[in-house]
């Protein structure tokens, strides 16, 4: 009988532990729970804070509708009441180059802060390449439009369309990649 008593007492005693260990696990996995809903709402409230940002910078972006964005139609806009003056021609292309070029910055930081720290290199090297590729492109359309018009004033025309297409196509790039991000494709 005493044996039995020994094993009866070890057996309580490793359920004892056994409860314990249950109750500590619980206690931690409770823990564990709070903590990740502690940390999606803060990323909840992180990405509401980048989209009020975001619609700041929204600009050139369609509408819902489907319609062209803001610095598109005021762009078009624009060159409809263009005189043909070429210095003015310039001005316009010169002043949306910029708007876009504001925007392209705009979403770039938008993308960068939105990233983990560890994913915000891959952004840095594309951005640096587009640079590259931009300059090539750009001096590959400068020369092919002086060799078409041999030279002129018309060159400053298109050198400053160049330049606007240059950052209205990388703005559009990065409002997708954001688009994209912030939905979850």
């Amino acid at each position: 009988m005493k044996r039995r008593e020994i094993v009866l007492a070890a057996v309580c005693v490793s359920m004892t532990g056994l409860c314990i260990l249950l109750g500590v696990m619980l206690a931690a996995s409770y823990r564990a729970i709070e903590t990740l809903e502690q940390a999606a709402g803060r990323d909840a409230d992180l990405l509401r804070q980048l989209e009020a940002a975001a619609s700041v910078y929204r600009i050139g972006e369609p509408t819902p509708d489907g319609e062209e964005g803001r610095l598109d139609r005021e762009y078009r806009a624009a060159m409809a009441e263009w005189s043909g003056n070429t210095l003015e021609g310039v001005a316009i292309n010169l002043s949306f180059g910029d708007q876009w070029k504001e925007e392209m910055d705009a979403y770039y930081r938008l993308l960068n802060d939105a990233l983990h720290e560890d994913r915000r290199q891959w952004l840095a090297s594309s951005q640096e390449a587009w640079e590259v590729r931009a300059n090539i492109d750009e001096e590959l359309a400068w020369q092919v439009a002086d060799q078409d018009h041999h030279g002129g004033t018309i060159m400053k025309l298109i050198e400053s369309q160049i330049y606007l297409d240059r950052y209205r196509t990388r703005a559009k790039q990065l409002m997708e990649l954001y688009g994209n991000f912030t939905s979850g494709i």
